[in-house]
């Protein structure tokens, strides 16, 4: 249990449970930085909650969150990627970073902080080699101050533009 000012936050993993406001959250997020129909969230709700639950029942996903008294203030989720084994060198897995977020009346109280700290504690002791993540640029400065840094070595392809 942790202590944010007024706030005391138990922070977790992800249970079934919690698929309901992981949803709930999601689409907060989405309306946040986009229009979206409000027909949408009905197919949203189904495509969502199955991926949850696979996410949860798999052992690549890792999803950490914040509560108090049974609500979600923020959640970390983290794929755990495979690499392809080289001759003499100790392959450990990657951590994949996405799908940050608090929710808007629980930000800049460092709840969303502690979380990526447990989660990185968590991936250490789990033996992955990093953590990657692509921030926008308004989360930047957060990731910085959680030990993440920018590199030149990762180049991309866009597939599909969506």
């Amino acid at each position: 249990m942790n202590d944010y000012g007024s706030e005391k936050v138990n922070i977790r993993l992800a249970c079934l449970d919690d698929i309901p406001q992981l949803i709930n959250m999601r689409w907060q997020f989405t309306l946040e930085h986009e229009d979206v129909q409000p027909h949408v969230y009905k197919e949203f709700l189904v495509v969502y909650g199955e991926f949850l639950k696979s996410a949860l029942n798999d052992h690549r996903w890792i999803i950490w969150l914040s509560e108090r008294d049974g609500k979600i203030l923020s959640h970390v989720f983290i794929q755990q990627v495979d690499v392809v084994p080289r001759p003499g060198k100790k392959m450990s897995p990657l951590g994949y970073v996405t799908n940050v977020y608090t929710l808007p009346e629980h930000r800049n109280k460092g709840i969303c902080g502690e979380i990526l700290e447990t989660a990185k504690l968590n991936a250490k002791d789990e033996n992955l080699e990093l953590l990657i993540v692509w921030p926008s640029n308004k989360s930047v400065n957060f990731y910085q101050r959680h030990g993440f840094f920018q590199n030149t070595e990762n180049m991309i392809a866009v597939l599909n533009d969506y």
